[in-house]
């Protein structure tokens, strides 16, 4: 006797849940290779570093990097000048490699949910004892509930669009690695959605002490 043929909908739906299993492959072995490199990395000696300049020099290169998706990095300033909103002379106490990888990766994120044509925006104060950086985007937002969720190793959020299938939006494990350096750090990272939509990314990390 010969089995029936499963409807369209359920074979596109097995289909994407195979495509999920393979997503969630990869990404372990990412994470297994990345654990190690993020291991050597929080084992090397801290010092202060200028994170603004830091960041600055990020900014540059993935503003570059962005443009093919039409997608530019600003400084949340009137003039849109790339100085204007990196406070200077902000050192905290970590490395370079730390701060890049933490910037990077919530660029990374923010870029991967823009929309063409918007705004990612860059912005870093100086907060009492604290610097304050913070990194927005025009896209979806994040639900409420899940906000805390996204800094998970591995979070996924299903939504469904206007065809009723479901569909996936991947935070992947950048954004676990940056909440782990800005722990290592000493700092907090936290994420709240924008109105009317997107969401910003908010990091603190503790000023280094003057002297050291």
């Amino acid at each position: 006797m010969l089995r029936a043929a499963g409807s369209p909908r359920s074979n596109r739906a097995t289909t994407a849940r195979r495509h999920s299993l393979d997503r969630l492959d990869g990404l372990v072995a990412a994470s297994r290779r990345l654990d190690k490199a993020t291991a050597d990395l929080l084992a090397k000696p801290r010092v202060p570093v200028d994170l603004g300049q830091i960041i600055g020099a990020l900014i540059q290169i993935q503003s570059a990097v962005l443009a093919s998706r039409d997608v530019t990095i600003i400084l949340a300033s009137h003039d849109l000048t790339m100085s204007a909103d990196l406070v200077p002379g902000l050192f905290v106490l970590g490395t370079e490699e730390m701060i890049e990888s933490i910037a990077e990766n919530l660029i990374d994120n923010a870029a991967s949910f823009a929309p063409p044509g918007s705004e990612i925006l860059v912005h870093l104060t100086r907060d009492d004892g604290f610097a304050h950086l913070t990194v927005s985007d025009q896209g979806p937002g994040v639900p409420a509930g899940e906000l805390q969720r996204i800094f998970d190793r591995y979070y996924i959020e299903q939504h469904a669009e206007a065809s009723n299938e479901p569909v996936e939006s991947h935070f992947g494990i950048g954004l676990s690695i940056a909440r782990r350096n800005v722990e290592a750090m000493g700092g907090t990272i936290a994420a709240e959605n924008r109105t009317p939509h997107g969401l910003a990314v908010h990091i603190r990390l503790p000023l280094a002490p003057s002297g050291t």
